[in-house]
């Protein structure tokens, strides 16, 4: 699959740039047109920003499977995302938490994501986001990142994803984690705070026989 996708990118990357190179040819042709310049700009910026940011974040999000599948602790998960993002731990003393059955490192990386994306929308004056697990629904697991907004929350989408800008490959990625594991990613509103939900099956009782394992990998935390 990772040979395959490495192809494909590299022949779509070369089909955008000879676009672009196309487009700063007519730029020349059309430098006094003050209708045509404005658009061949813009065509120009996006161009560059499908080739150089969308297209490979896009390759990688299709290219991730599962590697392994392990009994893993959602509340270590929980406590090792506050850990390296300085978070208030929870309150209550440290234990074993609800499990799941999955890949310990894809589902780090997805809560990573979740948070960097709360941390970056959260206004300086507000509360550091939270992070807390819902095991209330029956045969799920739900790790909830919740974060203040500047202002209203932002608008959700058709597809009930946050209409704002800025972060959209790393919550791509973790409904791409998500469905691999056959669970869902959601979003809710509620007036100046936004709440992520990345729900899980639980594991049946007795588990694999691995065994519980610590989710925090090397690798595991969300990219820039």
């Amino acid at each position: 699959m990772r040979s395959e996708l490495d192809t494909i990118d590299h022949v779509l990357r070369g089909a955008l740039n000879t676009i672009l190179l196309n487009l700063q040819l007519l730029s020349t042709s059309l430098e006094r047109d003050e209708l045509a310049r404005p658009l061949i700009d813009r065509a120009s910026t996006e161009l560059k920003r499908i080739a150089t940011a969308l297209l490979p974040s896009a390759l990688h999000i299709v290219g991730l499977e599962i590697k392994e599948r392990r009994r893993v602790d959602l509340g270590q998960l929980v406590e090792q995302a506050r850990a390296d993002r300085g978070l208030e731990r929870a309150v209550s003393a440290p234990g074993p938490g609800p499990s799941v059955v999955g890949d310990p490192e894809l589902l780090a990386t997805a809560l990573a994501h979740l948070v960097s994306n709360a941390v970056a929308a959260t206004p300086p004056e507000a509360p550091a986001p939270q992070i807390a697990i819902d095991a209330s629904a029956a045969g799920a697991v739900a790790l909830v990142v919740r974060n203040a907004c500047a202002g209203a929350a932002p608008p959700l989408t058709a597809d009930g994803t946050p209409a704002a800008r800025g972060h959209l490959g790393g919550l791509a990625t973790v409904m791409r984690i998500a469905r691999l594991h056959g669970g869902a990613l959601t979003f809710e509103r509620r007036d100046r705070e936004l709440i992520a939900r990345l729900s899980i099956p639980a594991a049946p009782a007795g588990g694999p026989a691995e065994g519980t394992v610590s989710p925090a990998v090397e690798g595991s935390r969300a990219r820039p």
